[in-house]
């Protein structure tokens, strides 16, 4: 997902720097295996695609060092578009924020699962973003759309965590019910645990050929 909330960032990485480098790992391991790798920049510029190949892994890592994340689209929508350019059915790695609504992330997944391929998706969550830690009154602003809002962060911390915390309930739920995997993971930790959660995935008998989507 190369949106620009993923750009943001508390910690030492970015949710788009942690992600880049999830998704390096796990093609330098699907084409240890023998896997075609390739991948595709969710809501950004598709002729930075790289087909899925056994050779590609040097082009895919070259090309995920200079991806930026300043995409525009939607998630849904660009999830239903990867559908309609992805080729045959391969396993599918996505890392995103999830700032859409559940219903139309299902919608694009649903529409890869109909065209069989197997769907993991990782939800990179930045702790602050799910804590609201801050204090002090201030002047808040969307990375998507620019728009900003002056808020008291006592006044709605507890609102907007029951929110955050609904909205990532409903994509998990939404996910898992149209057959695909599905991992929240903060862009603090170690990627040991999503690289071992993507393992046991694949270890799964009936999983296919890996082709991975950033």
């Amino acid at each position: 997902d190369v949106s620009r909330s993923m750009d943001f960032g508390s910690g030492p990485l970015t949710k788009f720097a942690w992600s880049r480098a999830l998704l390096a790992a796990l093609s330098w391991l699907a084409q240890r295996q023998g896997d075609r790798v390739g991948s595709l920049p969710l809501g950004g510029d598709l002729g930075a695609a790289v087909p899925p190949s056994t050779r590609h892994l040097p082009l895919l890592l070259q090309t995920l060092s200079r991806t930026v994340p300043d995409g525009t689209a939607p998630l849904g929508a660009s999830l239903e578009r990867l559908a309609e350019l992805a080729g045959r059915p391969g396993m599918l790695a996505i890392a995103s924020d999830c700032y859409d609504a559940p219903a139309a992330i299902q919608r694009g997944i649903g529409a890869l699962r109909a065209r069989g391929h197997d769907v993991m998706l990782f939800h990179v969550i930045d702790a602050d973003e799910r804590d609201f830690p801050y204090e002090a009154a201030d002047t808040f602003a969307d990375l998507e759309t620019e728009a900003r809002l002056a808020l008291n962060p006592d006044e709605v911390r507890d609102e907007y965590r029951r929110a955050f915390a609904a909205h990532r309930v409903e994509v998990e739920e939404r996910v898992v019910a149209d057959g695909a995997a599905y991992l929240a993971i903060t862009s603090d930790e170690p990627l040991a645990r999503a690289l071992r959660h993507w393992l046991e995935h694949r270890r799964r008998p009936e999983r296919g050929r890996c082709c991975h989507s950033a």
